[in-house]
């Protein structure tokens, strides 16, 4: 903890200025502004980075539920600053507004924004054009499920597992960020992927990582293929598939014998007709300097999660959500089927992804 003072203390100093920023925005039409106001605010403040500093220590299982006040808090700052920069540019114009809309617009929002803890991750359907062999092929896609903050459980999964097998998938592939709290603590709650009977794969993500664990022996106790920098071939209709994956980009930072290394991954003597590639980040398709494949599917972004971050995202991947071609191949991005912080979504969803080819 103590090498992360620092880092702690600038972060602290930020959130507590963009906080003053927020209140002085929302007041800016208020002769004498409301007192709960204020002390809302500089609770917050503290509140904050106090519960993400909680949920690195032994007590966040036992004060999970004031972590998860954090993280909402956390979304409805994100929130409340959006608007509070409208309102500063509204302050600019000629216009007389009170400046009181923005805290009802955060209200609602961020009311709004739960609703994805009652719906739960939905299943989209998109139609692929391939090669004849692969026609009716249904390939289902999981990734940031983030198993292990406050609201991401057991039961949460085995609702994500159940909704799994009732789009009767082919195949089954996780892109990462499976997890997101201690090995010891997270692997018991993975047991519901075991009911996944269709063939599955698995890579890993940043998160995996930052928490420790050897996730993938877990992964392959639960009937995973684990791919890193590797590839299974199946064969359909006398004719091949090959399915290639790597661990996260920035794997090396963590485990120095270890590297993200898609063209090894993609490398093969044999004939096949359509090549799938699994990375955490969209921007692993910049790494193939030899090999290329049809389709990469990948994750990591989130979608952006809370409008508007997907423009700071657009900044670090090639695509935030959806597919983009790029050098020839069919990028997908996945908005995400868990979250991570707050358990908030804005203009982006909570998503099982299921591919047919036709």
């Amino acid at each position: 903890m103590r090498r992360l003072a620092i880092p702690l203390i600038i972060i602290t100093t930020i959130i507590t200025l963009l906080n003053w920023f927020i209140y002085s925005m929302a007041t800016l039409s208020y002769s004498t502004p409301p007192m709960w106001l204020g002390v809302t605010i500089a609770v917050g403040a503290v509140f904050m980075p106090g519960s993400l500093m909680l949920s690195m220590t032994s007590l966040r299982e036992r004060l999970r539920y004031v972590i998860l006040a954090g993280y909402i808090w956390m979304g409805v700052f994100f929130i409340a600053f959006f608007f509070a920069f409208i309102q500063m540019m509204i302050s600019l114009l000629p216009l007389e507004i009170h400046s009181s809309w923005m805290l009802w617009a955060t209200l609602v929002i961020s009311i709004w924004s739960l609703r994805i803890n009652i719906l739960g991750p939905q299943i989209v359907n998109h139609k692929l054009k391939g090669p004849d062999f692969l026609r009716g092929l249904r390939v289902l896609q999981i990734s940031d499920l983030h198993v292990g903050m406050p609201n991401l459980r057991q039961t949460w999964l085995q609702t994500v597992v159940d909704r799994i097998k009732t789009a009767a998938p082919d195949l089954v592939m996780i892109t990462g960020d499976l997890v997101d709290a201690p090995f010891d603590e997270t692997s018991p709650l993975l047991d519901p992927l075991s009911q996944i009977t269709a063939p599955k794969f698995y890579v890993t993500g940043n998160h995996e990582y930052i928490r420790g664990g050897d996730w993938e022996a877990r992964l392959h106790n639960l009937g995973f293929h684990v791919l890193h920098n590797s590839h299974e071939v199946i064969e359909r209709n006398s004719e091949k598939l090959l399915i290639a994956g790597v661990p996260d980009q920035r794997v090396n930072g963590f485990r120095t014998n270890l590297e993200s290394n898609p063209d090894k991954a993609l490398k093969t003597s044999e004939n096949v007709g359509y090549k799938i590639l699994l990375a955490h980040e969209p921007s692993s398709v910049f790494d193939l300097t030899v090999e290329k494949c049809d389709l990469l599917l990948s994750g990591h972004t989130h979608g952006g999660q809370i409008f508007p971050f997907g423009i700071f995202v657009r900044m670090q991947q090639p695509v935030v959500s959806g597919f983009k071609k790029i050098n020839g191949i069919n990028v997908f991005a996945h908005q995400g089927t868990g979250f991570w912080g707050p358990p908030m979504r804005w203009f982006t969803r909570c998503e099982i992804v299921v591919f047919e080819f036709i």
